[in-house]
This record gives C-alpha cells, structure tokens and sequence, in this order.
C-alpha cells in the first residue's frame, strides 16, 4: 500500500486506490462525529455540584435556567449539604467555594463578580455584646 524509501513515502497504485476508496467514508464519519458531540440535544448524563446554600441559590436564578435551555437532556444534582465537602471523594463534577478555601491541588474559575462580607451594627450593640 505504501512505498517508502530513505526520503520519502507515498500510496502504490493499490493504496490510492484503497485511499480514494475510503476517503468519503472517512469524511462521513468525521461529520457525523463532529454534529453528535455537538448536538446539545443528544448530551445525556448528569452534573453533580456541591456548594453552600447561598452559591446553590445563586446557581438556581442566575446559572440553571440559561444551562437548562441549553443542555435539556443533562440533569443537575445541586447539593447543599451545610459541610465543606470534598468534592472528588464525594463524588461531586464540582464545587463552589470561596476562594480562600480551595484545596491546594483544585482549579478554581470565577463563576461570578467578587463577593465583599462586612459588618454592620450599631455602636451600642457592639458595646453591648462584645468583650471588652
């Protein structure tokens, strides 16, 4: 099928014909693997997610209805289960996290705006309630 020297490779006359042969075939089977991988309504399976309450109802209104459009035939597992899971020991496809506390060895991507915590009282409840 080949002929090969030092220098060179190229198709005998029986490989160019096997080759022109197969050429069509192997055209139609890279469409048709091409249009199967992207074909959003043949995607099946499910995603399974770990976070806190807040980042689980953060996914519910701003990230699952754009996903489920999207990626009808893909369940979502969304748990929270009040613990810092390990995700992979869980089972889990993914985890939300704060970012400080990610596991060294976790590749972390922003899923929305940075989020700022602060505390806010009055002057006389922190008399009141903190120690002096």
């Amino acid at each position: 099928m080949l002929r090969r020297t030092t220098r060179s490779v190229s198709l005998t006359p029986a490989g160019e014909h096997l080759f022109s042969g197969l050429s069509p075939i192997l055209s139609d089977l890279d469409q048709l693997l091409f249009d199967s991988g992207h074909d959003k309504e043949h995607l099946l399976g499910e995603v399974r997610i770990n976070g806190n309450e807040s980042a689980i109802a953060y996914l519910l209104e701003q990230i699952v209805p754009i996903f489920r459009e999207r990626y009808p035939s893909i369940k979502l597992d969304l748990v929270s289960d009040g613990k810092l899971s390990d995700i992979t020991q869980d089972g889990f496809d993914a985890g939300i996290r704060l970012g400080e506390s990610l596991l060294k060895d976790m590749i972390a991507i922003p899923l929305g705006p940075e989020v700022r915590f602060i505390v806010v009282a009055s002057p006389q409840y922190l008399n009141q309630y903190t120690a002096q």
